[in-house]
Parts: C-alpha cells; structure tokens; sequence
C-alpha cells in the first residue's frame, strides 16, 4: 500500500532547506485550499495601515476645526503617523529574523489599537498627535509580518501570486482610503476615521495560528547600539524629507540627525558586520537596488494621489466623496495589475517588468503635468502610476524574498518597506513644495524624474534573475571509466 503524503506538501517533494529551525507551521503550511483566506487576512490586515494614513488625510480640516488646530498642528495628525511607522519597520524586522513573526505581530497590533483609542478619543491637539504616533509605532509591524508570512508559505510561482494577491487588496484600499475616510467623516465625524486602525485586533486571532514560528538557529545578539543608530536614523530620514512643508525648523535639525546617525551607522555596521543591520543586507545589490526603485514607484505613486485630487478640486469643484468616487477606478486598476503579475513575470522577468513599470510611471506624471486642467488625463494618471506600482511592488518583494536568505529575510523586506515608505513620503513633499511656484503640475513634472532614474538603474544594473540549481550530472555507468 503506497504511503499518503503528508497534508499540504506534494508526493515526492523535498524537505526545506536544511540549518533551520522551522516551526510546524513553516514546514506544514496550509493546504492550497485554504490559502485564499490567508491572503484575504494579510491583505485587509496591510490595507487597515494604509487606511489609518490616506483615510484620517480627509478628516483632517475638520478635527483641526473641532478642537482649533492651525493647518501646521493639524498636519502632525497625518505626519506623526508616518514618521513612527519609518522609525520601527526595521527593528520590527529584526525580531521577526531573530524570535519569529509572532511577537511582532501581537505588539504591532496592541500598539495600534491602543494608539487608535487614544487618538480618537483625544480631546487636545498632544494627546491626538501622541495617540497616532503610537498607531503609526505599531503599525510599522504589519508589512513585516504579512511579507514574511507570504515568503515562508509559498514558494516560486506561488509566491509571486501571493504578494500580488496581497498587494491587490492594498490598492483597492488605497485607491479607496479618501472615499471611506470622506463617508465616515461626513456621517459620523472625523473621531471614527481616527479610529479606525483600531479594528487589526478583529484579524489577529484569525491570523495567529497560520503565522509560522521562529526560524534562527541561533538568534543574534542584541545590538543595543545599531538599533538605536537606525532608529534615530529612519526618524531623522523621515522628518527631513518633510522639509518642503515642514519648513527649515525640522528640516534642518532632522538632516543634521541623519547625516550623523547615517555616518555613525556605516562605521558600526564596519566594526560589527553581523549586528542590528548586517553588512550582507546593505551591501547586497537585490535589497539595495530594489530599494531604489520602490522608492521612486511609490513616490510616484503618492505624488498622484495628492496632486491629482488638488488639480480635480480646482478644475471641477469637486469635495472628497466627489474626487474619491472619480478616483476609484484607479484603485481597481492597480489591484488588477498586482493580481496578474505572476504571469508578468513568468512572460518577460522581474527585470524588464520593473523597467515597463517604473517607465510607465515616468510617463504618467509627465503627461499629467502637460495635461493638468484635463479631467480624463489626470484620472489616467493615477490609474496608470496605480498599475504600475501594484505590479512593480509585487515584483519587488518577490525579488527579495527569493533573493536574500532566509535568516535575514524578514530583515531585508524591511529595509525595502522603509525605502519604499520614504518614497511614499518624498513624492509628496516635493508636490507641497511646488505649492508656490509652479503648483502640483510642477510638482508631478519634478518627481517623474525619480522613476526615471529608476530605470537607468535598473538597464545599468548587474543584478541577475534567480536561476534554478543546475541539475545533478549523470551517474557514471559501471566500467567506463
């Protein structure tokens, strides 16, 4: 009688890797039939942290009138968030590396929970700013925890549908963040769309139990030193590339701290190869150049979600249900390109997709700077920069995921998190900054060349698709030698 395979794992199919202590959830993974769930778990569970950003953006005019905020305090509500989030991304990854993904998804989502009642049941302009740094805190977990997962499931293929299918229900969410926001605002108030990260506590029991567990063999030791370089270092980036709008009273000081910290870091990262953030991962051309290029898809990306908005509210009239509606074709469109680019990458390669997506973005933002009183071409902007950053951050996280190994994997995915995060938060400070002089239009005209550049490097670049191991040669036949 023929043995039955075990649940989940093909007949024939080989054991994983060996040097790795893995959890039986990593080496049982669910059966393909139940993994749709999962994907739908961590996708609404990355799209609630994006929600709490792009969301609480429209609510923002009226909280700062109920409790008398100028529009420099009330754009701390928005910034605090974003700031946090950049500053615990990595050091969440590390520990995902080292104790597994557990611990960060418990503490990542109380954080954001907690935060999230702060904030919205703040009654001073402190309190609010303080609750949403704690979401933002927390919430610098959750992409940790979703990549990760995803990497440890599925393999080959499998893993490029994954992220895909992930990153299809982050686009719907934000493409659809100011409409939601817009609706809860104008029925409820601003105090519910504050609260909303709230809800990631709902999803947490329905994703414990699939979360694989520790990894490492030997977890490495604490390097009290190097996280506080690089957590000093993402606030410092984070606050500097507010500067356009924050003005020199941030942005010098916050310069200043990354310059400093970013020295102190590369000496330290020197002296201990294999500390907080290891050598092999900012040296390593996959996390560094896919770094790059995240960082100018989603700055492109997110230059069109604020800048479009402003030209259809001065062209048109239109209040935020109004521009959240025109817009939300262009969210569907962007879960759509996530959703095929396995077959995207399996017809032309990562390589050549991310050149198609990062040109395309380029093109995108150009052609709405020219066009920037036409209705048609500034909604085909952002659905176009929408596309292409759903099948370009697909590819992405698949690259590295594949490409890093697994002991530094979770690490690596953050070091790419946080870059694209900067982007995200670079492509509209460069829009603000153009408020004066040229307004959005110049502003899209600007950032297109962050896609640009992205493309050189990636024609530039030597870094070479993952191949298969070559096959095993042929046993010899008795005698002939």
């Amino acid at each position: 009688m023929p043995l039955r395979p075990a649940r989940g794992r093909p007949a024939g199919r080989a054991p994983r890797g060996p040097g790795l202590l893995r959890s039986p959830a990593a080496d049982h993974p669910p059966p393909a039939r139940g993994r749709g769930p999962l994907v739908a778990i961590l996708g609404t569970l990355v799209a609630i942290t994006v929600v709490g950003s792009s969301a609480v953006a429209v609510a923002v005019p009226e909280l700062a009138d109920d409790l008398g905020l100028s529009e420099a305090a009330a754009a701390w509500v928005f910034t605090s968030y974003l700031v946090a989030f950049a500053a615990t991304s990595l050091p969440f990854g590390r520990a995902a590396d080292a104790r597994g993904l557990r611990g960060p998804l418990l503490l990542g989502a109380a954080l954001m929970a907690v935060g999230s009642v702060v904030a919205a049941t703040a009654g001073s302009a402190p309190l609010l700013v303080a609750g949403r740094a704690l979401t933002g805190a927390g919430a610098g977990a959750i992409p940790v925890v979703a990549n990760g997962v995803v990497a440890a499931t599925w393999e080959g293929p499998a893993r490029s549908r994954a992220f895909g299918r992930v990153i299809a229900v982050v686009a719907v969410a934000s493409g659809s963040g100011p409409l939601v926001g817009g609706l809860l605002t104008a029925g409820l108030g601003w105090r519910p769309v504050i609260g909303l990260s709230a809800l990631v506590v709902v999803l947490v029991p329905l994703l414990l139990p699939r979360v694989p567990g520790p990894t490492a063999t030997h977890p490495p030791a604490a390097d009290h030193a190097g996280t506080a370089l690089v957590v000093a270092a993402s606030l410092g980036l984070a606050l500097a590339v507010q500067w356009p709008t924050a003005g020199p009273l941030v942005g010098v000081p916050a310069t200043a701290v990354t310059a400093a910290c970013g020295a102190l870091l590369v000496r330290h990262v020197r002296v201990r190869p294999e500390g907080f953030l290891p050598r092999r991962i900012v040296t390593d051309a996959t996390v560094v150049r896919g770094g790059l290029v995240g960082f100018a898809l989603l700055a492109a990306y997110f230059a069109a979600l604020l800048a479009v908005p402003q030209l259809l509210a001065d062209g048109l009239d239109l209040g935020p249900l109004g521009i959240g509606l025109l817009l939300l074709p262009a969210a569907v469109a962007g879960a759509g390109s996530s959703w095929v680019v396995e077959r995207l990458v399996a017809w032309r390669g990562r390589r050549a997709l991310l050149v198609a997506t990062s040109a395309t973005c380029a093109a995108a933002l150009l052609a709405a700077a020219a066009a920037s009183t036409s209705v048609p071409f500034l909604v085909l902007a952002v659905a176009t920069t929408a596309v292409a950053f759903g099948a370009g951050q697909a590819a992405l996280l698949d690259h590295v995921a594949t490409g890093v190994p697994a002991p530094v994997r979770n690490l690596a995915l953050g070091v790419l998190e946080l870059l694209m995060f900067v982007g995200g938060a670079v492509g509209p400070a460069v829009v603000g900054g153009f408020a004066g002089a040229g307004g959005p239009a110049a502003g899209l005209a600007a950032v297109a060349l962050l896609p640009l550049a992205a493309v050189v490097v990636l024609v530039t670049g030597r870094d070479p698709e993952p191949t298969a191991p070559a096959p095993a040669p042929a046993p010899t036949p008795p005698g002939s030698g």
